[in-house]
């Protein structure tokens, strides 16, 4: 085995350990603010540093392979490298406040969507009463009210399964 097979099976070897730390950490992480009746969940430092190390070794890896299966310095290897870079940035993207999500006795406050410029996005305010869907796509989850304003979460949101818990609790009837 050359350098250059042992630096991308290296690679790949450390972005699907990253991935499955990720899912095992995602899954035990507790909320940033939890009481009886409110809580606030936020988008995982520890979650986002592994997407981060995952996205980063394929960004290492992209003109390695790039040389070895194109010519080298193709427009492909550069628009892939480019691509995880800006997945990478993104990343660190979600850990302004814009994406927290809140809830209490009377609504919950999210983010609308997502935003190259969360600093300047405003979030969505949603009563209870209001609520009228729970729904996931991936690893994103869709609180909608009747008039289509939405608070979307990820599942990199720390304790956002205890954030379903008391949405289940609150409104059984919306069930994913």
């Amino acid at each position: 085995m050359d350098l250059e097979q042992l630096i991308i099976f290296s690679t790949i070897g450390v972005s699907i350990a990253s991935l499955i730390l990720l899912f095992v950490v995602g899954a035990h992480e507790k909320p940033a603010e939890l009481s009886e009746t409110a809580g606030k969940i936020v988008p995982s430092r520890k979650m986002n540093g592994l997407a981060c190390v995952s996205l980063a070794s394929i960004m290492l890896v992209m003109p390695i392979l790039g040389h070895l299966l194109i010519s080298p310095g193709s427009g492909l290897v550069i628009v892939n490298s480019t691509l995880c870079a800006l997945l990478y940035l993104w990343c660190w993207n979600t850990l302004d406040p814009y994406y927290d999500v809140h809830w209490d006795d009377t609504q919950i406050t999210g983010p609308g969507g997502l935003s190259l410029r969360p600093s300047r996005a405003k979030q969505i305010q949603l009563g209870w009463d209001e609520l009228h869907s729970l729904t996931r796509y991936s690893e994103w989850y869709y609180l909608s009210a009747k008039d289509s304003r939405t608070i979307q979460w990820t599942i990199l949101h720390g304790g956002n399964h205890v954030f379903r818990d008391h949405i289940r609790k609150r409104r059984p009837d919306l069930m994913i």
